[in-house]
This record gives structure tokens, sequence and C-alpha cells, in this order.
């Protein structure tokens, strides 16, 4: 879904998001991992960016 949306509606959409949505949903859903990874790919300038993320 994400990759069909257009730059501008992806902007949108995560601007629109609480930032503690997230680590909120970790904390307090009884989904038994222990940690997370979390990796996101942008592109900025013809460029591949990767960051990971580990939560524990």
């Amino acid at each position: 879904m994400l990759a069909s949306m257009s730059d501008l509606a992806l902007v949108a959409l995560f601007k629109s998001l609480d930032p503690l949505a997230l680590p909120r949903y970790l904390k307090n859903s009884p989904n038994g991992y222990p940690s997370y990874e979390f990796t996101m790919l942008r592109r900025e300038g013809g460029r591949i960016r990767q960051t990971t993320c580990w939560c524990a």
C-alpha cells in the first residue's frame, strides 16, 4: 500500500501520526516478542539510505 502512494501523500500520512504511537503499541501489545527490529529505507537524491532500530 505505502509503495503505491505519492511522496506528498506519504509525507502527509507520517506527519499525521503521533510519534509515540508505535512505542506505545509495542509496550502494550501482548504479542510475546521480547524485542523488535525496524528497518526503514528511503531514497534521497538518487541514493537509498537504510535506518535500522532495535527495540527491546
